[in-house]
């Protein structure tokens, strides 16, 4: 069923009000993906991965610095040569009353600089770099699969208002035949070959349909007001929408739903990997320099520097490494069930999609040729009344019937439409 291009332009005029702009469905779905704060969100978890990777590496292989400084002050009380002294600084007293020099060397003093790296860690880190790919991985997957649903709820929305346009688009193109008709029918009561009575009776339908395009374009404008909210758009113009032409994709053999388990899968292994390192011996150098000393008056003395290596290797903890092995199989196992169920459910979930689908194809190939048949009916129809041989009641009767016809027509479109997003929305 084709309408004319000068009754779709009335319909945008009356639509738009003010503006002849028209917006398409590429044009919601990009306002939707950069406005859509989840999307944001994700991004963002892919920059905080990163940098908890540039943290890990830095302190796996990064060297540590720090500065030590003690003052440490053990006075006595001593009674040597029969003479009771307070010595702040101890040396060598042999009868006092205080701690046993052997421990606190009558005081300490320190300021040391240490140094300490980690060294033979490239294993560490290339284990930490491929975990941190695959998070990504799973965010990336993320990230695309949301962009997918926001397609498919845009596209939806779009449909449900592209709907609503159609429908003012056929409720005035009626509007334009009645008024056509009431021209002919005035002119044809002014020569007294029709009655003035059916001319106001064109004016009262002409006034009854027009109500019913109100309520249509309503319809749009809420319509257009849910597709902008969900797109982040504040523009509040009424402007039309272009016409889609949305086929099932039949072509489609990649899984994206089913790929997040397959990361688990691998993000489990890695985890493994991660936990055993500690299992690994390590080995560290370091290193210190600055003074240090329990003498005061030996101070200037005391500047020095020292230097070592040491070795950490964990040998035995109550077996976590076996109970650490076991939470991944299970892991594994729960994403291998999760991926082939998920799977079977969209395989018939695109079986049942696809025969509805079918079977509306069919009813709307029905529709198409009842609406043939009518508009050939109508134009003998206005024919016989432009000869005064026909009722003008019999003749909007038609009319409604034809308006019925292709409201439930493009209703029917509609939800074939939104089945076909749905199903494509599966079948990716």
């Amino acid at each position: 069923m084709k309408i004319k291009k000068s009754i779709i332009l009335s319909a945008i005029i009356i639509l738009s009000n003010v503006t002849f702009g028209q917006n398409d469905l590429s044009y919601y779905i990009e306002n939707a993906i950069g406005s859509n704060p989840v999307l944001l969100d994700l991004n963002n978890q892919k920059k905080l991965t990163d940098l908890n990777l540039q943290q890990t590496i830095g302190v796996i292989n990064n060297p540590t610095v720090s500065m030590q400084s003690n003052l440490l002050f053990a006075p006595v009380l001593a009674f040597d040569n029969n003479q009771t002294k307070l010595l702040l600084n101890p040396n060598t007293p042999t009868d006092y009353f205080g701690y046993g020099l052997a421990n606190s060397n009558g005081g300490q003093y320190q300021g040391l600089l240490n140094v300490n790296k980690s060294i033979l860690n490239t294993q560490k880190i290339n284990t930490y770099q491929e975990y941190n790919q695959e998070l990504n991985k799973k965010i990336d997957n993320q990230i695309t699969l949301n962009k997918h649903l926001l397609e498919k709820q845009v596209t939806d929305q779009y449909l449900q208002l592209l709907n609503s346009q159609r429908l003012v688009v056929v409720v005035d193109s009626l509007t334009t035949i009645l008024n056509n008709q009431k021209e002919i029918i005035s002119t044809l009561a002014q020569n007294g070959l029709a009655l003035l009575a059916d001319v106001k009776f064109l004016e009262i339908e002409i006034k009854n349909i027009q109500l019913q395009k109100k309520t249509y374009i309503n319809n749009f404008k809420s319509n257009l007001l849910l597709l902008n909210n969900l797109c982040g758009i504040a523009d509040t113009t009424t402007n039309a929408v272009v016409e889609i032409n949305l086929e099932a994709n039949l072509n489609s053999n990649s899984n994206l739903f089913t790929a997040q388990y397959t990361i688990d899968s691998t993000i489990a292994n890695y985890n493994q990997e991660i936990k055993n390192l500690k299992y690994k011996p390590t080995v560290n150098l370091f290193a210190n320099g600055g003074m240090s000393g329990v003498q005061f008056n030996q101070f200037p003395k005391r500047f020095g520097v020292s230097a070592g290596i040491g070795l950490n290797w964990l040998i035995y903890d109550g077996h976590q490494k076996d109970l650490n092995e076991q939470t991944k199989l299970i892991q594994q196992e729960t994403a291998s069930f999760y991926k082939e169920n998920t799977a079977l459910t969209i395989q018939n979930k695109k079986a049942s999609l696809l025969n509805r689908i079918n079977t509306l194809d069919v009813q709307l190939s029905d529709y198409e040729n009842q609406i043939n048949d009518y508009n050939k009916v109508l134009e003998l129809y206005q024919q016989s009344i432009q000869q005064g041989q026909m009722s003008i009641i019999n003749y909007t009767t038609v009319l409604k019937s034809i308006l019925n016809v292709r409201i439930n027509y493009y209703q029917l479109k509609t939800k074939k439409e939104l089945l076909t997003n749905e199903f494509n929305y599966w079948n990716w």
